[in-house]
């Protein structure tokens, strides 16, 4: 469901001593925590609304997402066919009742009988008024023979005031068993005024910051912050809302505000300069003592940005195909094959007189090579070191080649050619990754160096603050040593605002999967929830006001590919993936070409010198002749 956030503070205290008449218009109310007197179903998928309830104690139940309906009246019932909302999915339902002269007819009519509840194991009752009468103990016998016939158990939900606290009391409908009382109210001092729309001043002051999606400054062709031009998920809903007060609204800009915006929006309420705070106000702990929440949240999921994996080069995958252990097990079973046939063959030619070819320490490295890799050298010529070192290419080639299909091929069709992707803070450590900064943010980094796990305090000493160096920044980004703070919308959005200027970096970059940190958001002891807020999201208006804001190319993008074109690459080897075998071979082959020069020189002054001394040799012969 989507999530809206406005948090309200009223200075009532101001308010009453301006008008005297204020004390009839706001007035306190306990929060009463039903959810503590309930066993929540085990299917999460259960956790749905289907409610109609306008009253607070409703109202509070969809906040809590649990199945649950208002009955005004005995037709109310009727028109409701609740195996079709639900689904059959639901294990536990709640119905809310002013009187209990109202389920007799639920437990009587054919048109809403047994059959509507079948998908709900558990039923939950809560009256509104108090049950003491003949008829209501009639009517509790029923209910109780209601249940029993059908298979279902059954509770009424009640408070009592205590004084102090509110207690919840859980009645077994089959047993009578109560349970023991759940305190559920917060003390008299943390009680809340609800807002009253209708006080005598006229100017109404909101305090907020660019945030989007919740709110978001429009610019013009220049850059320039537009206030009059506002937008923005809350924006829009406090502008449905407040469209018929007769008010003059002001804004309260914070968005210049560089180090934690939201102290200072905290200051600008406690000191009564404003009256209402936007933004998203739920991260900062002191909310709960100074804030009434206006409507319901989820988890919002505080991670880093970090950088997209890159596709491995195709020419280095032939040297990283096997594990470096994998390696060596093939080593020394090919050296010990090597030496068992050198050696077996010895010992037979000396005891049988057998001859084999494996008796030549070369030929048994050449024959056991050629069993491995298939290259077909049967021997090396004697004498001939160009010749060698062709034959000796060769077979690395043969032996890198064979290794190519089947390992590569095989890697290829089971696993990404992509690097592991970051999704922990042991790997953020781990690819020594910086968390990069406009300013020391002390609300995340402070508890970092404080957490109880090591990682955590050493991903707080990699800390870089860029300031309004951004030019730095982006060299850190584009040489993938940077991690950016961000928290997740909706489980698939961030927000663009700290790649302001940079907005061309977003394809490098991704979420890391697992939160660091997970602000639960909404508060069960503080449950006075706004009815424009739940109208407005029952009739669908919100969920079109985010899909708008939403939308890719503007304040909003997802980074969710895990790694670039990962659809499009394919598994067939080529020439590129086994280059680095070729380029053994070309190496082979420079080596020979020296060598066979080498051997072209040397053999030219060999036959020089051997022409030379056979001539002196002639020459002498003719002179002894000559003499005699």
């Amino acid at each position: 469901m989507t999530t809206i956030r406005i948090l309200f503070f009223v200075h009532w205290l101001r308010l009453f001593e301006a008008n005297p008449h204020f004390e009839q218009s706001i007035f306190f109310k306990r929060t009463v925590d039903l959810s503590k007197g309930i066993e929540y179903p085990f299917a999460q998928e259960c956790l749905q609304v289907v409610s109609d309830s306008n009253n607070e104690v409703g109202q509070m139940m969809v906040a809590f997402r649990l199945a649950s309906f208002y009955v005004r009246s005995e037709r109310s019932l009727e028109l409701r066919d609740i195996m079709t909302e639900r689904k059959g999915q639901c294990e536990t339902f709640l119905i809310f009742v002013e009187r209990m002269n109202k389920v007799n007819k639920m437990l009587t009519s054919i048109q809403t009988s047994a059959k509507q509840f079948f998908p709900f194991t558990k039923i939950y009752f809560h009256f509104e008024h108090q049950h003491n009468s003949t008829t209501d103990r009639e009517i509790m016998f029923l209910l109780r023979k209601f249940l029993l016939n059908n298979a279902l158990f059954g509770y009424v939900l009640e408070y009592k005031d205590n004084g102090n606290e509110l207690q919840i009391l859980t009645t077994d409908l089959l047993t009578n068993d109560i349970r023991s009382p759940v305190a559920s109210s917060l003390p008299k001092e943390l009680l809340h005024p609800l807002l009253d729309t209708h006080s005598i001043k006229k100017r109404f002051r909101i305090s907020l910051f660019n945030c989007p999606p919740y709110t978001i400054y429009l610019e013009d062709d220049d850059g320039t912050v537009m206030m009059d031009t506002m937008d923005g998920l809350e924006y829009r809903l406090m502008h449905e809302i407040t469209k018929s007060w007769k008010k003059n609204f002001k804004f309260r800009d914070f968005t210049k505000v560089k180090i934690n915006p939201y102290a200072k929006i905290l200051d600008d309420l406690s000191n009564e300069s404003s009256d209402m705070a936007m933004c998203a106000l739920w991260l900062v702990e002191d909310i709960n003592r100074n804030f009434d929440l206006s409507t319901f949240y989820v988890n919002q999921c505080l991670t880093f940005l970090v950088p997209k994996p890159i596709k491995l080069n195709e020419a280095t995958a032939i040297y990283t195909t096997l594990h470096s252990y994998v390696w060596l097990l093939f080593s020394f079973f090919l050296l010990l094959s090597i030496f068992l046939l050198n050696n077996i063959a010895k010992i037979e030619k000396r005891l049988n007189g057998s001859d084999s070819v494996f008796t030549d320490i070369t030929v048994t490295v050449i024959e056991t090579l050629n069993t491995a890799t298939s290259h077909s050298v049967v021997h090396f010529p004697y004498n001939q070191t160009s010749v060698k070192l062709v034959l000796t290419s060769w077979i690395f080639l043969s032996f890198w080649m064979g290794i190519s299909y089947t390992t590569i091929y095989a890697s290829r069709l089971t696993s990404p050619s992509y690097e592991k992707p970051i999704n922990t803070v042991k790997e953020v450590i781990d690819k020594e990754l910086f968390i990069c900064n406009a300013y020391f943010d002390v609300s995340t980094m402070e508890p970092l160096r404080e957490s109880v796990h090591e990682e955590y305090r050493q991903l707080a000493n990699r800390s870089i603050v860029y300031g309004e160096n951004f030019k730095y920044r982006r060299q850190m980004i584009t040489e993938r040593r940077c991690a950016i703070f961000e928290v997740l919308l909706r489980k698939k959005y961030v927000s663009l605002l700290k790649l302001k200027g940079d907005l061309e970096l977003v394809g490098d970059l991704r979420p890391m999967r697992n939160c660091i940190t997970t602000h639960f958001t909404g508060s069960t002891e503080q449950a006075m929830l706004n009815k424009c807020d739940v109208q407005y999201q029952e009739s669908g208006i919100v969920q079109k006001w985010h899909s708008d804001i939403l939308r890719p190319s503007q304040y909003i993008t997802t980074l969710f590919d895990d790694y670039p074109d990962q659809y499009k690459s394919t598994h067939s080897i080529t020439i590129l993936n086994v280059s680095g075998a070729f380029f053994l071979l070309g190496i082979g082959l420079l080596l020979a070409s020296l060598a066979y020069v080498a051997e072209l020189v040397k053999n030219r002054r060999e036959n020089d010198a051997l022409t030379l001394g056979r001539m002196l040799a002639r020459n002498d012969g003719l002179q002894i002749r000559f003499i005699y």
